[in-house]
This record gives structure tokens, sequence and C-alpha cells, in this order.
């Protein structure tokens, strides 16, 4: 079996898409209760739902602010998006996370 790992991460998509928006925080949302009746796996689909949409703005945004709509850039830029490991993303954030709402939890 071939490891198609890229430094840790699932593929060169999903790293560079961290590498790119690596400061995400969702310690408010801890703060407010949002997870508060989510388990893990929930919370984890959550912070990857919420990462997908926010990259996708951005980068539907940013060809919204150029010229006239070109296919080939937007066929790409879907293509390589489509190939983000969106949960291996989320992975880097849960423990915080969970640490967070533990913390909360015994203050």
């Amino acid at each position: 079996m071939t490891d198609t790992k890229y430094n840790g991460w699932t593929n060169y998509e999903t790293w560079l898409t961290n590498l790119h928006f690596e400061n995400f925080e969702f310690e408010e949302f801890v703060d407010d209760g949002s997870f508060d009746l989510l388990d893990r796996d929930e919370i984890k689909d959550w912070i990857a739902n919420y990462i997908e949409e926010s990259v996708e703005h951005c980068a539907y945004e940013y060809l919204e602010l150029g010229q006239p709509q070109n296919l080939f850039i937007t066929d790409m830029i879907q293509s390589f998006l489509g190939e983000v490991d969106w949960h291996d993303i989320a992975d880097h954030y849960c423990d915080d996370v969970y640490k967070w709402m533990e913390e909360r939890a015994n203050a």
C-alpha cells in the first residue's frame, strides 16, 4: 500500500489549505455553549463544516473580485477543494476544543 500522505496530512490539498488557513478560533463557540449538546463526532463534523464553508467563501469571494469569471480557474478551484479532507483539518483543532470544554465544565 502506498502512503499518500503529504507532510503528515491526508494529501497535498489538505496540507496546503491548512497552511494558508491555520488560525481558526473555536474558543468563542465553546464559551457560548455551541458545542454543549454535541458529542465528539458531531463537534468534529461541525468544525469541519465551518472550516470548509469559510475556505470556500474566501475562494469564491476572491473569484468575484477578479475579471469576468474564468471557468477554467473556477473548475480548478472546485477540483482542488474537492480533494481537501476537512475532517483531517478539524482533527487539528479538536484537542483544543475538548480541552476548553473540559476547563469550562470544571470552572
